[in-house]
């Protein structure tokens, strides 16, 4: 096959967002940090502490400016124990602490609180709560209360498939800016099941992305060739394409 990689790697730069807009988002961020933290002491009398997660982690990252020109920065809210209210409650302070912080507001979604920064970027704030001796962080489900989900776990096994030039982090990247494109189209797998299935199917090509993503996207069309599925390699090991068959 033709030798695209210089194509690949081009890619890569123009979904990457650039230092400056990613002090522009971090400098928002610790804003609304610092008015979750006056919310939750205000409530239930405890400072959270914020950690860095998902697509945006310090090991991890794999964020990606998407069509609508933006991107997305994940910034977990850790309590120090189990509150005496629900999850969904804490959920509820978080978004009456941010609501009004942009012009175009925030959304209590499922599994965390989104802060909307028209045309530039997306924040989201998941809440947990810690226990102390064990192994695993609690989150606040809308609707569900408190689920064992610490995504530390997710982004320990997925480091372990890291190689030395960062091509399985641009694997990654590469279905982000692909789904991004489709959504158009329906629903599309979230990044964290694109990221599991990646790790199962990725085979390092040196020297050629084109190889590789090809190489990733034909591993992929063979494991749901009859039954698209994605669980979870660590607890609560569920189905990340779950919401793929929900109308």
């Amino acid at each position: 096959m033709a030798d695209c990689n210089n194509l690949f790697l081009d890619y890569n730069k123009v979904i990457t967002p650039t230092s400056i807009q990613r002090q522009k988002m971090k400098t928002s961020r610790k804003s609304l940090e610092t008015k979750i933290s006056n919310k939750l002491y205000d409530k239930l009398g405890v400072y959270p502490t914020f950690f860095t997660q998902g697509s945006d982690a310090p090991k991890f990252k794999t964020i990606i400016i998407k069509e609508d020109s933006t991107f997305d920065s994940d910034r977990g809210v850790y309590l120090p124990g189990k509150p005496n209210v629900s999850g969904e409650t804490v959920q509820g302070y978080i978004y009456d602490a941010v609501k009004d912080h942009t012009k175009d507001g925030a959304q209590h979604r499922k599994k965390c609180v989104r802060v909307l920064f028209q045309c530039e970027y997306n924040i989201d704030f998941p809440a947990y709560y810690e226990v102390e001796g064990e192994d695993y962080a609690y989150m606040a489900v809308k609707g569900e209360d408190w689920l064992k989900d610490d995504p530390w776990h997710m982004i320990t096994w997925l480091t372990q498939f890291k190689d030395a030039d960062g091509q399985f982090i641009r694997m990654i990247k590469y279905l982000k800016g692909w789904t991004s494109k489709r959504k158009s189209q329906g629903k599309m797998p979230s990044g964290i099941a694109l990221a599991v299935w990646a790790a199962r199917h990725f085979s390092i090509e040196d020297g050629r992305d084109d190889k590789c993503f090809l190489n990733l996207l034909k591993g992929i069309k063979s494991a749901i060739q009859f039954s698209v599925s994605c669980y979870a390699p660590v607890e609560p090991f569920d189905d990340l394409t779950a919401k793929l068959s929900k109308r």
